[in-house]
């Protein structure tokens, strides 16, 4: 890899990198065999809804990591939260600080859009991920737990009779 090290904001002609990314994230996590993303959602669903954002992280012409976030209102202080959902940097590229510039990136555009919080879930069997996180001056949440209702329970729930 050559070149400097830049951030910046996803563009359409990225998106079959993108989807290169997610599914090797996908691969990592544990969630390939339920992985749906297409290269025509992912342009509709990034570019056109709008529904969530994601910075690129590139050295040269190449792309070497992408974060992907969205923004949550939150009633009580009436400041957004920002939320990410996925942060890769592909393996050749670790060390080099893509990583820490893709977070730094996304803390900035929080404090300039009037946030008050960035917020991620990290695997528990993921300890370098805790450890980079950490290393950032994270904290674990250790007040809340995630919950959830998978797919065949939500449904369940959805239909139940009261």
């Amino acid at each position: 890899m050559k070149g400097e090290l830049s951030i910046r904001s996803a563009q359409p002609e990225d998106v079959g990198q993108l989807l290169v990314f997610m599914r090797a994230l996908a691969e990592f996590e544990g969630y390939i065999t339920d992985f749906k993303v297409s290269e025509s959602e992912l342009r509709r669903r990034c570019f056109v809804n709008q529904d969530f954002h994601v910075l690129v992280a590139e050295m040269g012409d190449e792309l070497i990591g992408m974060l992907v976030y969205y923004t949550q209102p939150f009633t009580y202080d009436l400041a957004p939260w920002f939320v990410i959902k996925e942060l890769f940097v592909h393996e050749t590229a670790r060390g080099l600080g893509a990583g820490r510039r893709l977070m730094k990136e996304a803390a900035l555009r929080c404090v300039e859009e009037g946030g008050s919080r960035l917020r991620w879930e990290v695997l528990v069997d993921n300890p370098a991920a805790r450890s980079f996180y950490s290393s950032l001056g994270a904290q674990a949440d250790t007040q809340w737990q995630t919950w959830h209702l998978s797919r065949s329970r939500l449904v369940n729930f959805a239909h139940a009779g009261d």
